[in-house]
């Protein structure tokens, strides 16, 4: 057994650890070659085949386990505290800071340096991001025309399909995307049921990746055509695409390229709501006017969406954003929530090199 004064010395020595990690970013180029290209596959191709054919969340079964373990370890606290017992109290305090530094490095080892690695744009030779507010106009009205054709499209048996058929076709076009490009490679894509989906609503998340367990997690009581899209942004995290607009832009591309109407269809959904938002923080003529280009479908189901996660807005959803903002900027985000909204860099930047050849 482990004594007190190697434990402080573990305990100081992860301190140093976990501060140094940040200013990775200063070197993302030896990320990328050594962490991203080289480690990071291991546990990566560990996890995914070793859990994805497992059709229930390990790692929400793992976060569950954390949380009765803080529990009883707080109870145990508070009854060392009660009874005097201060040392026994101080030795599990250092217990307590060993496993949450773990925690920490293992987040960090088994996935969490990706934040770190250079960005997509790079990767993808996507540097060139000016655009012009034309530009921005032209591209939004063509995923609001995409939007509305497969909108269209759908039938009521594609609104009826099955999770687990949604989840076999975000699968095969995240897979198909792998093929094409070694940048978004991926062994085993799996996505699955988040059995905290009814605290999931209260935090307004649709999905979430779990670094420690390799597995992605959906919300699967939000509103049907939201999910297709999701899965394949989860997924997309697997392929270590951290940063949540690299994730969107690599769910987008492999949404609209799936032969699935309906996962056609979340992907325009989704890439209309980003554009929307950035065109009405521009120009609220240029949005009203491109508002009214969107069909009465799209219309609706925007409301549905609306309506669903607005009945569960509270302090939880409140707490749980700016956590996550915190998170987010901590990891070389610095834009926070906002990083979800970046994806227009991405698009704009393929379409305006795809002018030469084939654009969205």
């Amino acid at each position: 057994m482990m004594s007190t004064k190697k434990k402080g010395i573990f305990a100081l020595t992860f301190l140093i650890l976990i501060i140094v990690i940040p200013f990775l970013r200063f070197i993302p180029d030896i990320v990328e070659d050594i962490y991203s290209q080289i480690i990071y596959l291991v546990p990566a191709y560990f996890f995914q085949y070793a859990l994805g054919w497992i059709p229930f969340s390990i790692g929400d079964i793992f976060y569950a386990l954390l949380v009765l373990a803080f529990i009883l370890t707080l109870v145990r606290l508070l009854i060392m505290l009660f009874k005097k017992q201060w040392k026994r109290g101080l030795k599990l305090l250092l217990n307590c800071l060993l496993t949450f530094e773990t925690l920490i490095l293992l987040f960090y080892f088994s996935w969490g340096f990706n934040y770190f690695r250079e960005p997509a744009s790079v990767r993808l030779n996507l540097t060139d991001t000016a655009y012009t507010q034309n530009d921005l106009e032209l591209v939004t009205g063509k995923l609001i025309d995409s939007t509305n054709l497969y909108r269209s499209k759908l039938k009521k048996a594609d609104f009826d399909k099955s999770d687990e058929e949604m989840f076999s076709v975000a699968k095969m076009a995240v897979n198909e995307l792998s093929r094409k490009s070694p940048v978004y490679k991926i062994y085993h894509p799996a996505i699955k049921k988040s059995l905290f989906t009814p605290l999931l609503n209260y935090m307004a998340t649709s999905g979430y990746f779990n670094p420690f367990t390799g597995e992605a997690q959906l919300n699967f009581e939000m509103p049907v055509f939201l999910k297709p899209f999701v899965a394949c942004h989860e997924m997309s995290h697997q392929s270590g695409f951290n940063r949540e607009d690299e994730a969107n832009f690599a769910g987008f591309v492999a949404g609209i390229h799936s032969d699935d109407r309906l996962l056609k269809y979340s992907s325009y959904y989704v890439g209309v709501q980003e554009f929307m938002f950035e065109i009405r923080r521009r120009d609220t003529l240029v949005y009203k006017d491109l508002r009214n280009r969107i069909s009465p479908a799209v219309m609706a189901d925007f409301k549905t969406d609306y309506d669903y996660w607005t009945r569960y807005q509270g302090d939880v959803t409140r707490f749980s954003g700016i956590f996550y903002d915190h998170f987010l900027k901590a990891n070389n985000q610095k834009e926070g929530l906002k990083t979800y909204n970046r994806m227009i860099k991405l698009v704009m930047a393929a379409e305006l090199k795809q002018r030469r050849n084939t654009a969205f």
